[in-house]
């Protein structure tokens, strides 16, 4: 199967791979580093460097996941989509947060730029993967071009 998709969405799909790995292994081995140069997180709530911890592992083979949809993106829209969904989940859990006084509207620009955005993106790539025809050659089988 070969990829049509567009080359913009290959080097996104691998910069969020690349991103999620780096973010996972800073939450997982450096949750308080991690604490301190996210902004806005201090805001939800006591520290816990145990569910901080946990949230990288989760986010570790998300990231290696999605780098290596980046290869096929259009192969492994499932992949992307299930990325896409818990970000997408992610977002609606601070949209809830916001409209019911769990978090305050402070840093409202810090999470459009860091979470709904990459969202957004994440979404939008799906859409056009879903909509991106794949094409298959099945090997050793020429053409009616090839055979001329």
């Amino acid at each position: 199967m070969n990829s049509q998709a567009p080359g913009w969405i290959r080097a996104l799909v691998a910069l969020f791979g690349v991103f999620y790995v780096l973010n996972g292994f800073l939450m997982l081995f450096g949750p308080n580093a991690w604490l301190i140069n996210t902004p806005g997180v201090t805001d939800t709530g006591p520290y816990n460097s145990h569910l901080v911890s946990d949230i990288g592992t989760f986010y570790i083979p998300r990231g290696i996941a999605l780098a290596f949809s980046a290869r096929d993106p259009v192969r492994h829209v499932l992949v992307i989509g299930a990325a896409a969904g818990a970000s997408l989940l992610h977002s609606l859990l601070h949209l809830y947060s916001h409209a019911v006084g769990w978090l305050s509207y402070q840093h409202l620009l810090t999470e459009i730029i860091g979470i709904y955005f990459p969202t957004a993106l994440l979404v939008a790539m799906v859409v056009v993967l879903v909509r991106t025809p794949a094409t298959t050659t099945a090997p050793n089988t020429l053409r009616a071009a090839d055979a001329r």
